[in-house]
């Protein structure tokens, strides 16, 4: 057989070849990351296999993320079925199980994925992710991200009241809605707004769409505005005022991302949004992260895509009872298996329900409990793509 190891980096990657029996057919071959390195590479092995014609290929890289994405597809697109894509860690443990101490290099990694192919003849071969899929994992994930910028503005925006306005913010200081931003964007501290009369301060918001503000309500604010224990200066205002313009354009890209999504979706993943409780954002998550479900030999793979996988630890007599999950994996799979989980149990959605109620009563926190639910549903997920099927609730199936 012929072996061929890829060490992939951002500019450039190194690649070695050699055969099964230890034979070294080309090593130290160094290609730029662009198609003349690509169409390189393919030289040589097209050479490995005229000089060894009755060998099959086997062609592995390690999973770098984006990386190894382009030189991935590009490599399975021409040897479909024989490209192996690695997780780094387990290149580098078989490494340290042949060598306590290696010169980790380039050159040496590229040698040990091809010794490592020839040791691993079961691992499942990477099939092509859909067009659907990329686009997916790749709007879920800047959806993620904007949410998260999202959620660090509005927590700096409440903090910059607490110091100009704290009055806006109400009793519970927990909600800063349409309202508040839209008066913010115009009024952001008690100072702008104290010497105003209520009939001025509504007409300024006549004309702006869910702006519910009328002469009573805008009396109580110019009041409070009054009273104010806020101390603000003109950079407070001018920070406050931008904060809010970011959180505007952030909810406003959140919306079109989501949007985005939705047809995407419908159009190769309709099935899963039979799942009561399920939208489109939450499925985008799961499938765009799975990628080809042709990769897993079985739901265990997403569960350890996911890092839902608990620790498991013994040492002679002692085995540990109570372990956490690993995390080791996609931490947005994991949310978004997380978040169907739940929606389906708020939901009442059977076997989640159920399932989650059984956890508890064992004694299960709420947030341990829909992990464990969150694990069962990766199979049903992984049945549902494999078999292209609709959601069937196990009460139909009786």
């Amino acid at each position: 057989m012929i072996l061929v190891g890829v060490d992939v980096a951002s500019e450039k990657h190194d690649v070695s070849i050699m055969r099964d029996t230890g034979e070294v057919i080309r090593d130290n071959l160094t290609i730029p990351n662009k198609e003349s390195g690509y169409k390189k590479l393919l030289g040589e092995i097209e050479k490995a296999e005229k000089l060894y014609p009755s060998d099959k290929v086997r062609i592995g890289l390690e999973s770098t993320g984006v990386y190894s994405m382009a030189l991935t597809d590009y490599l399975a697109t021409r040897y479909e079925g024989l490209v192996i894509l690695i997780n780094p860690i387990l290149t580098s443990m078989f490494e340290l199980s042949c060598h306590v101490h290696y010169a980790k290099t380039d050159k040496t990694d590229a040698r040990g994925i091809c010794k490592f192919l020839s040791k691993n003849e079961d691992i499942r071969p990477y099939a092509l992710v859909s067009y659907h899929t990329r686009q997916l994992r790749a709007l879920y994930r800047e959806r993620t991200k904007l949410n998260k910028r999202l959620n660090q503005d509005i927590n700096r925006l409440k903090g910059q009241l607490h110091i100009a306005f704290p009055e806006l913010l109400g009793k519970n200081h927990a909600t800063i809605g349409t309202f508040e931003l839209e008066f913010l964007s115009k009024y952001p501290t008690a100072d702008s707004i104290k010497d105003m009369k209520p009939e001025k301060l509504v007409a300024a918001f006549s004309k702006v769409k869910y702006m519910r503000l009328d002469v009573v309500k805008a009396g109580r604010l110019i009041e409070s505005a009054r009273s104010s224990v806020g101390c603000s200066a003109l950079t407070d205002g001018f920070v406050i005022k931008e904060t809010v313009e970011r959180i505007k354009l952030y909810k406003k890209q959140i919306k079109e991302l989501s949007e985005a999504m939705v047809p995407l979706v419908k159009e190769e993943y309709g099935n899963l949004l039979t799942i009561p409780g399920i939208g489109a954002v939450t499925v985008a998550g799961i499938v765009g992260e799975i990628g080809n479900v042709e990769n897993y030999h079985g739901s265990d793979g997403i569960v350890s895509m996911a890092g839902l996988n608990p620790f498991v630890y013994e040492s002679g007599k002692y085995v540990a009872t109570k372990t956490r999950i690993t995390k080791k994996g996609s931490s947005y799979l994991r949310n978004a298996l997380y978040i169907a989980a739940q929606s389906m149990y708020m939901h009442c959605v059977e076997p989640i329900y159920s399932f989650v109620n059984k956890k508890r009563k064992e004694g299960k926190r709420m947030v341990c409990a829909l992990d464990h639910a969150a694990r069962k549903l990766c199979n049903i997920i992984f049945t549902m793509m494999k078999q292209k099927s609709d959601f069937i609730p196990p009460s139909t199936n009786s």
